[in-house]
């Protein structure tokens, strides 16, 4: 599919999707599929360990897939947030390769100085380059071919807005990188970590001559883009259609832990209550803090009907599709920000089982349903209909669209959230209500789930 696109791509392929199997569903790459993935030549690296806790504990599984990409030469990019420098040292003699989650300068240096590369993260869903640039302009002297730039995701409409990889070496210049090592980080240094110094990251002998002309380093705005010393683009502009060629998918290509075998009812949303009608229950809850953390909280519920109610102090239901693949894990969302009746996505981190939030039990059947009907993305239900919808039909975490289009279709959902009380991000939060990759309470397709205490606290 990328093969003859005027661009060069190169990929990782993942260890452990879910994170958790035992508690999100099956493996999707079994050791000997990962194997034939990872031998592929356009396959550089083990993607993003967040399941780092396993390999730290020796589980026999992921340390083998680690070992098969070790002698394989390949890269294992890491996931250390909050790591102190003994635990990066733990993760480094496993195998880790890099490291995109310094928050601080000096979290930069820890990196460098245990011989670690470090990514500047600076994009949607986090953007730090001012503080993580203190690691160079405070050290003149701080070697940085062992740093790069990473968004580490962009929206559409960041992307839109802004552009990519210029954006982020326009930040760090701005922030006081000079701008040779800016473009520097964003070029060279990325191609020799990957080992494709060879082949591209500079201009110079057997090279592909893939060049961006500049008018000066500091505006790092190409006016021309050459490609295999051809000019592609000029100005912003293309100077040839590119062939897209996506193939069409549907639910049945899905990993099978995500596709449910029943068709959703209002009825698969009830909770049903221990305590006695029109008393209130006290249950544990999500609590959103930001756009990717989450506390434990408490709630009150009223019960109605032998069920429990999601009413007031800003309660949701969120509902994912049980491990068994038979039901739904129901529990209780708080902190969202906005009443609606139903809210399905299939973008859940990282094992994207589709999940719906809501306040209605009819409203999220129907949104549920119809998610699996477009062959996922998210869809948005209240009052009974479907005010809008985006389809990701790429296995339900990305579209066949271009950006402007997915873009328009993301606007229309998040503005309604907006406009009903949710605070900047509503999607990207719904992206990681589900990522036990981080702290501290998540729902995952067995409930309710305490990350630190590693317990699932409602189902």
């Amino acid at each position: 599919m990328t093969e003859n696109l005027p661009l060069k791509f190169f990929y990782c392929i993942t260890a452990t999707n879910p994170l958790f199997p035992e508690l999100e569903g099956e493996d999707s790459l079994p050791m000997e599929e990962f194997a034939k993935f990872l031998k592929h030549p356009r396959v550089l690296a083990i993607s993003e360990l967040v399941a780092f806790v396993r390999a730290l504990d020796l589980d026999k599984t992921l340390l083998s897939k680690l070992e098969l990409g070790r002698r394989l030469h390949k890269r294992l990019e890491g996931h250390g947030a909050g790591c102190s420098p003994e635990t990066l040292n733990a993760l480094i003699n496993v195998g880790i390769t890099s490291c995109h989650e310094a928050m601080t300068a000096e979290e930069i240096k820890q990196r460098v100085y245990l011989g670690l590369p470090a990514m500047l993260r600076h994009g949607s869903i986090i953007s730090d380059m001012e503080p993580l640039v203190g690691a160079i302009t405070s050290d003149p002297e701080l070697d940085t071919r062992w740093l790069m730039l990473t968004p580490d995701w962009f929206s559409p409409s960041d992307i839109l807005a802004t552009g990519y990889m210029k954006f982020l070496v326009e930040k760090a210049i701005e922030y006081g990188i000079p701008p040779i090592k800016a473009i520097q980080m964003a070029t060279i240094n990325a191609a020799l970590y990957l080992g494709l110094d060879r082949y591209v990251g500079g201009i110079g002998p057997s090279r592909f001559a893939d060049i961006l002309f500049l008018a000066n380093p500091s505006l790092p705005d190409p006016v021309k883009v050459m490609v295999n010393g051809e000019i592609i683009a000029e100005q912003g502009r293309l100077k040839q259609k590119l062939p897209l060629n996506c193939p069409s998918f549907t639910t049945r290509d899905w990993r099978p832990g995500r596709v449910p075998t029943f068709t959703a009812t209002a009825e698969h949303f009830a909770v049903k209550a221990s305590a006695a009608e029109g008393e209130y229950q006290q249950v544990p809850v999500i609590k959103v803090i930001n756009r990717t953390i989450t506390k434990l909280d408490q709630a009150n519920l009223p019960v109605k009907s032998g069920n429990l109610v999601a009413s007031g102090e800003d309660i949701l239901k969120i509902s994912m599709l049980h491990i068994s693949r038979e039901r739904f894990a129901n529990a209780f969302l708080k902190g969202f920000g906005a009443s609606i009746g139903g809210l399905a996505t299939s973008t859940a981190h990282d094992h994207h089982t589709p999940y719906v939030i809501g306040n209605n039990d009819t409203d999220m059947a129907l949104a549920f349903n119809r998610l699996l009907e477009i062959n996922g993305g998210l869809v948005l239900v209240d009052g009974g209909e479907i005010k809008a919808e985006c389809p990701m039909v790429v296995g339900g975490i990305t579209s066949d669209q271009d950006v402007s289009t997915m873009d328009k279709e993301l606007q229309v959902i998040e503005q309604y959230l907006l406009d009903r009380g949710c605070q900047s991000g509503p999607v990207v939060t719904l992206c990681f209500l589900s990522h036990t990759g981080v702290p501290f309470v998540r729902i995952t397709p067995s409930g309710l789930y305490d990350v630190r205490t590693k317990q699932v606290l409602f189902s």
